[in-house]
């Protein structure tokens, strides 16, 4: 097991986007926990849209999209909007480690 992934010890929720219809709203894939590491702190990213402030980073133990939401803890709601602190992806990065044998995830939140 690699460094990066023996650091991931809590458990986060993860809703993926599944599809969107002609109206652009998102309908998410079902919940999946995955091993991760919260930080609650403010970050300058450049994004997509530009810059912004993070709310959150979570280095997090596999990939994820854009828009997929994220929730510190536990849970089976098929619906992350009706998820009390479960947030947006904002921005994701994959980035390798120096030998290129494995990768650093991190959403911004």
């Amino acid at each position: 097991m690699s460094t990066i992934r023996r650091n991931l010890t809590e458990d986060v929720t993860y809703w993926g986007v599944a599809s969107r219809d002609d109206r652009n709203k998102i309908t998410f894939s079902s919940p999946v926990t995955v091993q991760a590491r919260w930080e609650e702190r403010a970050v300058l990213v450049e994004g997509e849209g530009g810059e912004f402030q993070s709310k959150a980073v979570v280095h997090i133990e596999q990939n994820v999209v854009r828009e997929g939401r994220l929730y510190r803890g536990v849970s089976v709601a098929a619906d992350p909007t009706t998820v009390t602190g479960a947030l947006p992806i904002k921005e994701f990065a994959k980035i390798p480690n120096l030998r290129g044998t494995d990768y650093e995830r991190r959403g911004y939140l």
